[in-house]
């Protein structure tokens, strides 16, 4: 996707992506009996790590569905109108929100 716009190493996937499991496992745990990241309550962190992680989707970087507190906030996530309302069309085509 980016080859021809930017300089890329994809010799750094493979353990770029393995950082990123590390670290939504670590988020997985602190988020338990959390509706949001910072608690009960939507923030920019909320909004900055769906479409981070809504894009990793379209690239072929999922959720790992044994992350049960990062999958459900996803999901809650994905439900809000605001998320559909958003989608471009381009996107959609990507495979964003599959």
């Amino acid at each position: 996707m980016f080859k021809d716009r930017m300089h890329c190493l994809p010799e750094a996937a493979a353990g770029l992506k393995a950082i990123t499991q590390e670290r939504l496992e670590w988020l997985d745990k602190l988020m338990e009996g959390k509706t949001f990241i910072a608690g009960n309550r939507l923030t920019l962190s909320d909004i900055i790590l769906y479409v981070a992680l809504d894009f990793g989707a379209g690239v072929g970087q999922k959720i790992d569905p044994q992350l049960k507190n990062v999958t459900a906030w996803f999901n809650r996530m994905n439900e809000r109108p605001s998320a559909t309302a958003s989608l471009h069309e381009k996107a959609k085509a990507a495979g964003m929100r599959a």
